[in-house]
């Protein structure tokens, strides 16, 4: 739970669109990511995305251990955000599971605050304000320095290279086979500044990677 509230407020990102079960899956690496903004975006992300793709989220071996994943990409910041001090930057997240030919919104079911991310800045503010270090850089046009992980967002590029994570919290004891989309609707003082979408595959062992 604590790593999928990372992953939302760093961009969450984290933001998943399901892929047609009739790809070949050995050709499918990355999540797949997209701007899906009606409007003009503030906020735009650059193959934002993470590897393995399908993830395998019970291993034959030992289901106690979890998938290691590499989370890649950039985002740019066209403008200070949230541009004053009293302004709130929100997710309103959408994560739809696929599965045996039936479709559900897992947020239907899930945690009010696992779909909808009401302040994203005193999230990074809670987990980030005590650390030495934040994994993602920042650059203006000059060379690139570390991000200190906090508000407010200054115009640049913000970059992820190539984080690695072992996600224990994603192991379930059971196996699933399944296609997830996700969609996150960024908004700044209740006006949308961005939508970011990923999809990605479980798979329920190492067998399924072919798609089979």
């Amino acid at each position: 739970m604590a790593t999928f509230l990372w992953f939302k407020a760093c961009f969450s990102i984290l933001v998943l669109k399901c892929v047609d079960m009739q790809n070949s899956l050995a050709q499918v690496r990355k999540s797949s990511f997209e701007n899906c903004n009606k409007t003009e975006a503030v906020l735009v992300g650059n193959n934002l995305t993470f590897s393995p793709n399908p993830l395998v989220l019970h291993p034959d071996i030992d289901y106690n251990i979890g998938p290691t994943i590499t989370f890649y990409g950039r985002m740019t910041v066209l403008r200070k955000m949230p541009s004053h001090d009293n302004e709130r930057i929100e997710f309103l997240n959408s994560f739809v599971l696929s599965a045996d030919n039936t479709t559900t919104e897992l947020c239907q079911i899930l945690p009010l605050d696992f779909c909808h991310v009401a302040d994203v800045c005193k999230i990074l503010s809670d987990r980030f304000s005590h650390i030495p270090f934040c994994p993602i850089l920042f650059h203006n046009g000059t060379t690139p320095t570390p991000w200190n992980c906090l508000c407010p967002f200054q115009p640049g590029t913000y970059i992820m290279p190539n984080l690695q994570y072992m996600v224990n919290d994603f192991i379930i004891p059971f196996r699933l086979r399944a296609d997830f989309k996700v969609i996150v609707k960024i908004k700044e003082n209740g006006v949308p500044v961005g939508c970011f979408s990923f999809e990605f595959l479980v798979r329920k062992r190492v067998e399924d990677l072919n798609g089979t």
